[in-house]
């Protein structure tokens, strides 16, 4: 799966939560914010004692950062000169109520991240996610 697929994978993922989620936690540290060095020692970890070491070294590495409970560590995933726009919250009934962000940037000013999730910490977070794909796809196309 390439890096594009996964960050879809994972906002797609983050918007069908309904609240924080630390497994989610560690797959968006370990997509967007370990070096190689870190994922070696977290891949030791599960060749020596399994998934809960691997998960324990994660956390550990991760510096506790709760990006699907946190609007500032959902924040720090936003990449560089992209905005968070235009966050609402819709309940058309009370099953159904979600919040919705919209994150625009680039260098184009005109590319947008669009999520729905149950609070705005998640709805950060799957639209922080859709951007880096954007640009991880950008990347790609034009090397």
């Amino acid at each position: 799966m390439s890096t594009n697929e996964t960050l879809i994978a994972l906002a797609d993922r983050v918007e069908t939560l309904d609240g924080p989620d630390r497994s989610v936690d560690i797959e968006i540290w370990a997509t967007c914010v370990a070096n190689q060095q870190q994922l070696n020692l977290v891949q030791i970890g599960r060749s020596l004692h399994g998934d809960s070491e691997a998960n324990f070294r994660a956390d550990r590495m991760s510096d506790g950062r709760r990006y699907t409970g946190s609007l500032d560590d959902a924040l720090s995933l936003v990449p560089e000169r992209w905005t968070p726009r235009q966050m609402n919250f819709s309940a058309p009934c009370a099953d159904n109520r979600k919040w919705t962000l919209n994150l625009f940037g680039g260098k184009e000013g005109g590319r947008c991240g669009h999520s729905e999730a149950a609070t705005p910490a998640l709805a950060l977070t799957a639209a922080a996610l859709r951007a880096r794909a954007m640009l991880s796809e950008r990347e790609k196309n034009h090397g």
